[in-house]
């Protein structure tokens, strides 16, 4: 009786197999125009979900080989595997007719090609479908999944498939954190069972109860502490460029003189990039030189800047942001072979 439903069980994740993958080459591709097949499909997979409980439908039994069971196709099992070749095969396209429209040798070219590798890799494992119409061989199917998740992975640690950056960040922060707190809650426990030894019964509760209220009053500080650490430490490439300019401007609306504005964008400054020191100056109000309004870091800061300083002049001369003096390439993803062909072709 066990067989039978752990088979059922497993087809009705089975099912969902090609409907996550669609739905993750959609999302990859940023194809909004999918929507409603990406909904579809899920509608689709819920009905084969709830059907691989039904005797007969899409499982009528098992066989049994020498190493395990397998299930017995029902009436709707081809009818899935039509509905799984149609997504996997969608996807395929999707990706390929994105290829062209991507900057040669970019960094999203080759994610997309290592996608479609995956999947193309992935493809061969559904041939353990045949045991179920009556073929008799030990399932493969693995190997090609396993190559699959090999070329996905390589894809995310190579190109930036995926930013696992905040998965090892918080990893980080809430080991140290939740570390911390156990060796916290383990001493105060131990401290108050010794001071109150011989009051038997009441030292646990009142030293649990203790460690437990500290524990919650000192969560949130400290997990704010460690990640401000660990960003400063190990992860200053990590800025959210959107966040912090929304809070730059919801903080600076709130202040009306120039050194409270001052203060607040070297704060944004500090915390976003980290510097190990900065100033902002600003003009004197009797228009002699500049006077500093805020700073980051331990560095001294002059009472007062002459006028005709170097930095100033520069500024004076260069009215526009610096970006505009800049090449149109910096910050676009090149690749060292096509910087090559630009130069041959000049």
């Amino acid at each position: 009786m066990l067989v039978p439903l752990l088979i059922r069980a497993g087809y009705s994740g089975i099912v969902f197999i090609p409907v996550t993958l669609y739905h993750f080459v959609v999302s990859f591709l940023r194809r909004d125009d999918q929507t409603i097949k990406v909904k579809l499909s899920y509608a689709l997979g819920i009905f084969f979900s709830a059907a691989a409980w039904v005797d007969s439908l899409f499982v009528k039994g098992y066989t049994v080989h020498k190493w395990g069971y397998y299930p017995i196709a029902g009436f709707l099992h081809p009818v899935f595997l039509v509905f799984l070749a149609l997504l996997v095969m969608h996807a395929i396209y999707l990706l390929l007719t994105e290829l062209p429209r991507t900057e040669r040798f970019s960094v999203r070219q080759n994610q997309i090609k290592w996608v479609a590798g995956a999947i193309v890799a992935y493809t061969p494992a559904s041939a353990d479908f045949i045991i179920n119409y009556g073929a008799s061989f030990y399932p493969f199917g693995f190997i090609f999944t396993f190559a699959s998740f090999f070329m996905v992975t390589y894809a995310i640690t190579k190109h930036k498939l995926l930013d696992i950056t905040p998965i090892i960040r918080k990893t980080i922060v809430y080991s140290v954190v939740m570390g911390t707190l156990t060796v916290i809650y383990i001493s105060i426990v131990a401290l108050f069972a010794h001071v109150f030894e011989g009051l038997t019964g009441y030292q646990t509760i009142f030293s649990s109860a203790m460690a437990a209220g500290l524990i919650t009053i000192g969560f949130q500080p400290l997990r704010k502490r460690v990640q401000h650490f660990v960003d400063s430490k190990f992860f200053r490439q990590y800025v959210d460029r959107e966040e912090k300019l929304y809070e730059l401007s919801r903080e600076v609306i709130t202040h009306t003189t120039p050194e409270a504005m001052g203060s607040v964008l070297l704060r944004v400054i500090e915390e976003a990039l980290h510097p190990k020191g900065g100033a902002l100056f600003l003009r004197a109000r009797d228009g002699s030189g500049f006077v500093p309004i805020a700073s980051v870091g331990s560095s001294a800061l002059p009472e007062r800047m002459d006028e005709y300083n170097g930095l100033a002049q520069y500024f004076k001369e260069h009215p526009q942001p610096f970006v505009q003096d800049m090449s149109e390439s910096i910050g676009r993803s090149e690749s060292t072979r096509l910087k090559e062909e630009r130069e041959d072709a000049a």
